[in-house]
């Protein structure tokens, strides 16, 4: 675990990754999930502690009650498009950037403010690659992950009062570290790695929404 954190760290101020295996692959596995989840935890202590749980930090997506809907697109479907859009392009080629704007396309089809950001983002990519121009992927690891906290925000009732606020913030500021967390994953493993790590991430609130449910009908 310790091995892992410093390489982690290692990537966040270099970009770069060790070649040095860490673990088995399910321990490396494990071992991010921890990770993630000493985050969520350092979230929830803070919303308990600053405002006693008030602030809510589920997304709009896990309302309503057709839990096969909702598996479906939290659990299969976003965590495919969502790695595609915010981790593919991040190694600048064009058929990776194409992939993430048509996948950006099929997500963000209905905030079109949102998707003309990211076209204009994708675009500014291909005219760097297309000049031969050198990007840091350092640089595409923190707005990749930044642009992948605001997605969250457009799907979440927010107002501009101190509590709606504070709730951008609990939503957000979660999500760009774990956009960090994904991106480390797809330098050093691949883009199917850091899929499957959103996928079992995913599943784990919505296993605790389903629950909570199922509890509640008794």
């Amino acid at each position: 675990m310790l091995i892992l954190v410093k390489d982690f760290y290692n990537f966040l101020i270099s970009g770069t990754v060790s070649n040095q295996s860490i673990g088995i692959k399910k321990r490396f596995f494990l071992n991010l999930l921890i990770l993630k989840g000493f985050v969520f935890l350092f979230f929830v202590l803070l919303n308990l502690f600053f405002f006693n749980l008030k602030i809510r930090t589920e997304p709009l997506v896990f309302d309503g009650d057709n839990f096969f809907k909702i598996f479906f697109n939290v659990v299969l479907l976003a965590p495919i498009l969502e790695e595609l859009i915010f981790r593919y392009h991040i190694k600048i080629q064009y058929n990776n950037i194409i992939f993430s704007f048509l996948a950006s396309c099929l997500v963000f089809y209905d905030s079109i403010l949102f998707l003309t950001v990211l076209t204009a983002y994708f675009i500014i990519l291909l005219v760097f690659l297309r000049l031969n121009t050198k990007i840091n992927p350092l640089i595409l690891v923190y707005i990749s992950a930044f642009i992948f906290g605001v997605s969250h925000v457009v799907y979440t009732d927010y107002s501009f009062t101190f509590e709606g606020v504070i709730n951008l913030f609990f939503v957000f500021a979660p999500r760009f570290l774990s956009g960090l967390i994904f991106s480390y994953v797809f330098f050093k493993k691949g883009i199917i790695s850091s899929i499957f790590l959103h996928l079992i991430w995913n599943f784990i609130p919505f296993l605790l929404v389903f629950l909570r449910a199922k509890f509640l009908e008794f």
